[in-house]
This record gives C-alpha cells, structure tokens and sequence, in this order.
C-alpha cells in the first residue's frame, strides 16, 4: 500500500506577503526565498500571482553598446557582455526599431 504524501505547501502569511513585496525589487528571489524559508518556485509564483515584476532600467551605456554592436554581434554575445538575456536584448531592439537586417524591397 502506498504512503499517503504529506502537504507539503503552506499557506502564505500576510507578513510573508508584505515582506515579498517590499523586497522584491531589491532582492533576487533566491534572497527572498531563503529568508522565508520557501521553496524558490513558491516564491517566483507567489510574485507573479501578484503582479510583481522586475523591470530592467536601461542604462545609457547599455543602450549605447546594443547600438554600436547588434549588427555584428548576436543578441545572446550582446546580453553575455551586458549580463542581459537573449530576449531583453531582442526585445529593446525591438521595442527601438533596431533591426538586424533591411527588409529587401521588391521590384
């Protein structure tokens, strides 16, 4: 016969909540998690459940090195120098209009 598993989650306390929104900024999830003795997966979900995000500010000299370089460099060797992901980089050039290749117009 099989063990019956323990719960093995536990209900989230309003201290616990207010603490993950104040630090959730300053924080990595990791930090956050160890200092509420959670699972790492419970704390990223309980921030995305509610609505917390980390936004990236782009700094100048960041917007600068993606300019100078996205036509000879790919978006990951970018976000490797920059210590950015593949799809922050995509998605500022994106959101810039900065394209890897001219659309060939046809005759």
């Amino acid at each position: 016969m099989k063990k019956k598993t323990e719960k093995t989650w536990k209900a989230w306390t309003m201290l616990e909540v207010r603490y993950l929104k104040r630090h959730f900024e300053d924080e990595t999830i990791h930090e956050i998690a160890l200092h509420l003795k959670r699972r790492y997966e419970s704390v990223r979900l309980k921030a995305f459940y509610l609505g917390l995000r980390k936004v990236h500010q782009w700094t100048g000299q960041e917007l600068d090195f993606i300019r100078d370089n996205f036509r000879t460099m790919s978006d990951k060797e970018i976000g490797d120098r920059l210590n950015l992901t593949a799809a922050q980089i995509k998605g500022k050039r994106a959101y810039l209009g900065w394209r890897k290749y001219r659309n060939k117009v046809k005759n």
